[in-house]
């Protein structure tokens, strides 16, 4: 039976935890190794999203199962379901759960209130099982669940087309905020599709119940898909992601994709928009407040011409700050002479950024290309420029996704492997299964 995990010992900085329960001291993130622990998950395809620190000083793990055997055997259904694992700080499972219905379910963000409970956010084409309502393909889905997992309740949103939710955070006055893209054209009248295309920048502000507060939609003609989000101070927002139209909301387009990036009022009036790119294809997937009380926004480009940066290879990531009304105080370009796409980013106490993701061929591989992808995971100096670079490979494909910061310092990441070598070796890999990993002494 396939277990769990890598551990990661970073003492990183992040809005969730508490500093004053975190020892920072004797840290040199440069001598020390990552190195896989272990691996679980089915027979079948499992596939996490998302990791993230919870109260207690363990962690959850929240995605998507098609497994019904190994961690997943209490699962009698068929098909993708979503999946919330919680585990300990060594990186024991302590309860998993599965939620979905008899159509495709995916899990793709969690968060934690003060009371313990987990609110998800995914999507979902089921209308039985544990879902209650469809209106068509997938709707964004909401579930909440108390401290062991139970489900309290769950609500969809969404119309007659394709309606996705990645990302969810807590609010400010007590609510949620989730968002993802909406497909305008089949919205039941809910939008001009005249004016808007097939994906729109899609958000919710919900009450504590689920209840909508407001939800807007942002973007142009063609396809926009909103990855993450920020509250700002004044109780506003900032999503990025990417956006393939040259009109209605989008004001200044580069190419084919841009990484588009739009601020909203506490109210969801569209205050600002900022395109951000080349040629092809760019995208942000990550934004996070930075220690200097602006921000800073992760992303992708395979543009072969970006102003201000220096082209690594065929597809790059790229770090890009802002200041609170959108104006570029620096961006830098990263990667390697191959493929390289970037996941996710903290930032250390130190002020330096931990990004994770895959590549052909990670930085300190020496100009070998790998047929398949490795994770990375990149430490940065504060000027963005990598410092070093840690890698987790075997044979096959080797994706990192995600990671979060504990309480007792360290941070996990996690992602999906194909490998059962390398450094998977021993770990009796079936199909795509989960992996979490340390870095440490």
């Amino acid at each position: 039976m396939k277990k769990l995990v890598l551990l990661l010992f970073l003492f990183t900085y992040s809005c969730s935890p508490d500093f004053s329960e975190i020892n920072f001291s004797n840290v040199n993130f440069l001598e020390k190794n990552l190195k896989v622990i272990q691996v679980f998950g089915g027979s079948e395809e499992d596939i996490v999203k998302k990791v993230v620190s919870i109260r207690d000083g363990g962690f959850v793990l929240v995605g998507n199962t098609k497994s019904t055997d190994g961690h997943f055997e209490n699962k009698n259904r068929i098909g993708n379901d979503i999946f919330l694992i919680k585990l300990d700080s060594k990186g024991e499972i302590v309860w998993t759960k599965t939620y979905g219905g008899s159509g495709d379910d995916v899990g793709t963000d969690v968060i934690e209130f003060p009371d313990g409970s987990f609110y998800i956010i995914g999507y979902s084409k089921s209308n039985d099982g544990d879902a209650s309502i469809n209106k068509g393909q997938h709707d964004n889905w909401l579930i909440k669940t108390d401290s062991f997992g139970k489900l309290l309740w769950e609500k969809s949103y969404g119309f007659l087309g394709h309606d996705h939710a990645y990302n969810i955070i807590s609010t400010s006055d007590g609510g949620l905020f989730f968002n993802g893209f909406l497909d305008v054209t089949a919205s039941e009248g809910q939008g001009d599709s005249a004016r808007h295309g097939v994906g729109e920048f899609w958000c919710h502000k919900v009450n504590i119940d689920g209840e909508i507060v407001w939800r807007k939609y942002f973007g142009g003609t063609n396809n926009d898909r909103s990855y993450d989000a920020i509250e700002t101070e004044d109780g506003g927002f900032i999503l990025v992601g990417t956006s393939e139209s040259q009109d209605v909301e989008i004001s200044n387009p580069y190419g084919s994709y841009d990484m588009w990036v739009v601020r909203l009022s506490s109210y969801g009036d569209l205050l600002w928009e900022k395109s951000f790119g080349g040629s092809a294809i760019d995208e942000g997937v990550i934004i996070i407040k930075n220690q200097e009380n602006n921000y800073t926004i992760l992303g992708n480009t395979n543009s072969q011409k970006i102003e201000g940066v220096k082209t690594q290879g065929m597809n790059d990531f790229l770090l890009i700050k802002l200041d609170s009304s959108g104006n570029i105080i620096s961006k830098i370009r990263l990667g390697s002479s191959q493929f390289d796409y970037a996941k996710d980013l903290i930032q250390t106490i130190d002020g330096s950024y931990f990004i994770t993701g895959y590549s052909r061929n990670p930085a300190n591989l020496k100009g070998v290309s790998l047929q398949n992808n490795a994770v990375f995971l990149s430490q940065t100096q504060l000027n963005g420029i990598i410092q070093k670079t840690w890698e987790i490979k075997g044979s096959n494909e080797d994706l990192g996704y995600s990671i979060s910061q504990l309480k007792n310092g360290s941070v996990v990441l996690t992602g999906t492997t194909d490998s059962n070598d390398g450094d998977f070796i021993g770990q009796n890999v079936m199909n795509k299964d989960i992996f979490v990993a340390i870095l440490n002494q």
